[in-house]
């Protein structure tokens, strides 16, 4: 074994780990800036000039899904079974597609909403989904009673 391979080798292992954390770290940011983006919209006050951080999520989340690839969310098989960094792309691209279908739509490429469909057909994700846990908006009564 030459130094070369024995410096190339471990340097390529370094950049598929670097390319998984990044991609992993996508995926965490995507959700997060989603979530931050639905909750702005939706406890905006009425009446009241929209948030400046609601145009600034929404845009750099049109701008990040305009530039994922296929690459970004790689296809599985029953054999294989998809990574932690996909499951969490996946999990962010349905959430976006769940609370901003209109930003989904109009920002994802088709071929990634494909993708994203193998994924949304998973048990782990079936079973999840507002339908399968009965889920229902919270409603908290504001009145002063109730903080006593």
């Amino acid at each position: 074994m030459t130094l070369f391979s024995m410096l190339y080798l471990p340097w390529m292992l370094f950049k598929l780990v670097l390319q998984e954390l990044q991609r992993l770290a996508l995926g965490k940011m995507l959700l997060e800036t989603a979530f931050r983006h639905t909750s702005l919209k939706r406890y905006a006050p009425a009446g009241l000039p929209p948030h400046p951080l609601i145009e600034q999520t929404e845009r750099g989340l049109t701008r990040v899904l305009q530039t994922l690839s296929v690459q970004d969310l790689p296809s599985f098989s029953a054999q294989q079974r998809p990574d932690i960094a996909s499951l969490q792309i996946a999990i962010a691209l349905d959430y976006i597609s769940f609370r901003c279908p209109d930003l989904f739509v109009s920002s994802v490429a088709q071929s990634l909403q494909e993708q994203l469909h193998a994924y949304q057909l998973r048990p782990s994700f079936e079973f999840t989904t507002p339908s399968a846990l009965a889920a229902q908006s919270a409603s908290i009564p504001l009145d002063e009673s109730s903080c006593s």
